[in-house]
Formats: structure tokens, sequence, C-alpha cells
């Protein structure tokens, strides 16, 4: 099952990638949004592959921390359930700062993609507008 999981080094560039991306401004060309549409909507797919990934990677460092260092830590002193949590939390802080990129990643190609949809619309909207306008001036000639 692992060779199907992303390693850490290519998640954080497809990160990358996707954010930069994200971050891109939309120009006013309907045909620009059809394109930002379609690659938004790979990211979707594609960042929802990556936030199961990071969490796999998530899981199985605090597990190695668990029954490693934390093992080895609770054999010399007594910490409470509280101060355990922090010290799996602190020992996994950068594969939960991924969780969290990949899930908002996730939910801002979503919202993009309903932004764009509701452009379109709009557009679609304007170009029937101007359509009556123009049937409308023309029976008054």
């Amino acid at each position: 099952m692992n060779d199907i999981i992303t390693p850490v080094d290519e998640l954080i560039k497809e990160a990358n990638t996707m954010q930069f991306f994200i971050e891109i401004t939309v120009g006013d060309d309907p045909n620009e949004w059809s394109e930002r549409g379609s690659v938004l909507c790979e990211f979707m797919a594609r960042s929802g592959k990556c936030l199961a990934d990071a969490k796999y990677h998530l899981a199985e460092k605090k597990k190695h921390f668990i029954v490693g260092e934390l093992s080895k830590l609770l054999d010399l002193f007594s910490y409470s359930a509280t101060t355990q949590r922090e010290l799996i939390a602190n020992c996994c802080g950068d594969l939960e700062r991924m969780v969290t990129w990949f899930d908002r990643i996730n939910r801002t190609c979503t919202h993009q993609v309903d932004w764009i949809r509701t452009l379109i619309s709009k557009e679609k909207a304007e170009m029937q507008m101007n359509h009556v306008r123009q049937n409308i001036q023309n029976n008054e000639t």
C-alpha cells in the first residue's frame, strides 16, 4: 500500500504549485475562467488525495513517536495526558501544518470554482440582456 502514498517531499512540491496557482488573480476573459475552472477541478481531486496522504504520514509519525520517544520519556518521567498530547503535537507540527494546508487548498479550489460558475452565469445573463436590447432597438427602427 505504501507505493501509492505520495512521499512528503513530493507533497510539499505539489502544495506549493497549487498554492501559487490559487493565488493568481483572474482576469475578465470568460475563456480564462473556463481554463482556470478545469485546472481547479484537477487540483480539487489531487489535493483530496494529497490530504489523505498527508494524514497517513501524520498518523505514521505519531505512531513512531508514541512507540519510540514518548515511551522512553514515560519510563523516565510521569507526564499527564495533556502533556503527552502536547509532546505528540510538537513532534508532528510539520505534518499537522501540511494536513491543514491541503485542507485549505482543497476548500479554496472549491470556492474558486463556485466563484467562476457565478462569473460565467453573470456573463451569460449580460449577453442575454444585450441580445434583448438589440431586439428592442431593431423593432423600434
